[in-house]
């Protein structure tokens, strides 16, 4: 008799149990998420408040390439100096386009990123198209998938004396979300390439080669794809890594 009331007490509280898991579960994602939110918050904050204050100066501006008019006295003269111009205010406003990322915590986290690497001397072409990145993945995923990324391509470029270079994209379409990170490097072998995804595989000595693994487990549990290949960017070789998340069609 009282193994079977120990019986039938099992199977009323195994239930409570499980649901007491995956709650644990959620909310431990979700306390992550929170963390995240409140890590790039700051940095956010900086970055609009930068583009509100650019855009007080936008008048200004408008102003002083008008005013080049007066002061030139060829046209070809004129052309030169309001392009130079142009692309001095275009440099100031280089980071803009990451508010369209749509993701506040993404937009903060890639604006942090490249004010480091810049500070280090490394050039950034980055390239948004996108309005809202809708691929499926945590905040907190997404930004431990392209921290390790850009921490691995932006080493690479400080430990180099003549390659200064970081490629940053970002681009959703209707059928698929992509993205892009490489920085500028000499040939790559195949062999190594092959080799970036292993557990604990590193060229930088022990108690590295985990970021590229973590990387590559991130895309498999939400259903993207990873690969990694050389690639000649403006004259120059780069070695890319490019993420693509098919999406579902919708019925």
């Amino acid at each position: 008799m009282t193994g079977a009331l120990m019986f039938f007490g099992a199977l009323l509280i195994f239930p409570v149990v499980v649901s007491l898991i995956k709650y644990r579960g959620k909310a431990k994602k979700a306390e992550k998420e929170l963390q995240t939110y409140k890590r790039y918050g700051e940095s956010m904050r900086n970055l609009i408040d930068n583009m509100r204050a650019k855009q007080h100066e936008f008048d200004n501006h408008i102003n002083a390439i008008y005013s080049q008019h007066y002061l030139y006295d060829t046209y070809g003269e004129l052309v030169e100096a309001q392009r130079q111009y142009c692309q001095e205010v275009r440099n100031e406003n280089r980071f803009n386009k990451l508010l369209l990322a749509g993701e506040s915590v993404i937009t903060a986290f890639l604006y942090e990123k490249f004010l480091e690497a810049e500070e280090a001397g490394i050039q950034i072409s980055c390239q948004i198209a996108i309005r809202n990145m809708e691929c499926g993945v945590p905040a907190h995923k997404q930004v431990e998938l392209l921290g390790n990324l850009l921490d691995n391509a932006v080493e690479e470029l400080r430990a180099s004396k003549d390659r200064h270079r970081l490629f940053v994209m970002i681009r959703e379409s209707p059928a698929r979300v992509e993205i892009e990170v490489g920085n500028e490097t000499g040939k790559v072998e195949y062999e190594r390439v092959s080799r970036f995804f292993e557990k604990g595989y590193s060229e930088k000595g022990n108690g590295r080669g985990y970021g590229l693994y973590n990387v590559k487990g991130i895309c498999k549990r939400y259903g993207m794809h990873i690969e990694c290949a050389e690639r000649n960017l403006e004259g120059a070789n780069f070695l890319v890594f490019r993420i693509v998340r098919e999406k579902k069609p919708s019925v």
